[in-house]
């Protein structure tokens, strides 16, 4: 990891949208710029529980301090496990017998490392030097065929199994969410995004429009694109630039 103690700048922009087709938007998220800390959850539950679930990660997850990287990552920890407690309490409650549940994926800058934590399919890239790398690792059942070589990346994007995740905050007795840490460089640019934007758009295009390099346009490109092909989803996208 880069050594370098010296605290970096970023400028970021997000949005949120129901989509083409669905009537409530289930998603959420948080552009905490000054904080340099993101967030995008896609909730999950069925009516009313869905978008209370990724509230519920968001509320837990707002105004988090941490001035290192092992005490942010250790605070999003906790803040993910207070929120599970906090679903499985509404659960208990029976306002949700069929349970529910989010994915997360959180990106928090300190002193020019980042951390990326995660559960479920909603993803993190980064674009350096017109390079774009994935930072996560879906939690999926076709992540899980790709991974064993049954079927490739291509017949992923189609198959009927690729909106069932494995693991989310919540959802009753899930796994922990997966941290990573990576370096960060000046002019690094980084996304979030729930699958309504993946399910539609294919990763060199988010390349490319990623090359923009703004993050209000980036994040307007995107949305714009995801509804021009009518997305059946809801679709959420936080964009981070490193300056």
């Amino acid at each position: 990891m880069n050594s370098d103690q010296s605290e970096i700048f970023c400028r970021s922009a997000g949005t949120t949208h129901v989509g083409a087709v669905r009537a409530r938007n289930e998603d959420a998220f948080l552009d905490e710029q000054e904080n340099r800390l993101w967030v995008v959850a896609d909730g999950m539950g069925g009516h009313d529980a869905g978008d209370v679930a990724s509230g519920l990660l968001i509320e837990h997850l707002h105004g988090l301090t941490g001035n290192t990287i092992d005490a942010v990552e250790q605070a999003v920890l906790d803040a993910v496990a207070n929120a599970d407690a906090a679903m499985q309490e509404w659960i208990c409650s029976a306002k949700s017998p069929r349970g529910m549940g989010s994915t997360i994926a959180m990106l928090a800058i300190r002193h020019r490392q980042c951390v990326c934590v995660w559960a479920g399919d909603s993803r993190i890239y980064r674009l350096r030097a017109g390079a774009l790398r994935r930072l996560t690792h879906d939690h999926s059942e076709v992540q899980e065929l790709i991974d064993a070589g049954i079927i490739d990346n291509d017949a992923g994007e189609t198959h009927p199994a690729r909106n069932i995740i494995t693991r989310a905050v919540g959802a009753g007795g899930s796994r922990a969410p997966d941290a990573r840490r990576y370096n960060v460089e000046s002019d690094d640019c980084f996304l979030l995004c729930s699958d309504g934007l993946n399910g539609v758009v294919r990763d060199a295009e988010i390349a490319e429009v990623m090359q923009a390099g703004d993050p209000e346009d980036i994040v307007q490109a995107l949305l714009h694109l995801s509804l021009t092909r009518s997305v059946s989803d809801n679709v959420t996208i936080v964009a981070v630039n490193a300056c």
